[in-house]
């Protein structure tokens, strides 16, 4: 399977960029601690790329701590320690697994760098960017870390999206998802309990997609 094979075979020299997708990150250290653990953060710390959304997030962090007092409560030591610190969540109650009912069009805050070189292409930032969100975390301590620089926040404050220096790579970790396109979002589903969550998608596709452009430029991707 692609667990084994990222312990055993060389991928490192073709790979552009890591991707660690949303999900479970339990699952992700049972079966890729330690070897694999192990060569993903060595391909960074080499100049490789990692980008680490919602559940691949949580596991980039030296600690998850996910749904605690609950019965989905995770919490945890994790291996790669891309974020020197904790990520917790989830951000926003509510949390189900293997459903839509706690989606949610969450209206992010760019940080004012990002919001400098965005706002013109996007409305010059006078209307909201709703991003699709499921779950996520936040990197607590973050705007402290030497390492780590903020670059979306979540409406209350804390950080929601982060770019982080490991040795010689990079790594973009996301408690949101940026790469989620609400017009591919089916609107009649039932499970969308808000009824306006895929409308506020649609109006920020633009937006979403500048935004993620950006997120992937500052990673050190580029696309001519």
């Amino acid at each position: 399977g692609t667990a084994e094979a990222l312990g055993s075979e060389p991928w490192e020299p073709t790979a552009a960029l890591f991707v660690m997708p949303g999900g479970r990150d339990k699952p992700y250290q049972e079966k890729l601690h330690p070897r694999a653990n192990a060569r993903i953060r060595a391909y960074v710390e080499r100049g490789g790329r990692y980008l680490g959304l919602c559940a691949g997030a949580y596991y980039a962090g030296n600690t998850v701590e996910f749904e605690l007092s609950t019965p989905l409560e995770v919490h945890e030591p994790r291996d790669l320690g891309f974020f020197p610190g904790i990520v917790r969540g989830c951000v926003y109650p509510g949390f189900v697994y293997d459903s839509e009912a706690s989606a949610q069009a969450v209206p992010i805050q760019l940080t004012d760098g990002v919001a400098n070189k965005l706002g013109p292409l996007i409305n010059n930032g006078s209307e909201p960017i709703y991003i699709y969100y499921k779950g996520g975390g936040a990197f607590i301590g973050a705007d402290n870390m030497p390492n780590a620089q903020v670059l979306v926040r979540y409406p209350e404050g804390q950080a929601c999206v982060v770019l982080t220096q490991v040795g010689s790579g990079k790594t973009l970790l996301s408690g949101i998802h940026p790469e989620i396109d609400g017009t591919l979002l089916n609107d009649k589903d039932p499970s969308y309990s808000n009824g306006t969550l895929v409308a506020r998608l649609r109006a920020s596709n633009l937006a979403r997609l500048v935004l993620f452009r950006y997120l992937l430029e500052e990673l050190g991707l580029t696309s001519d």
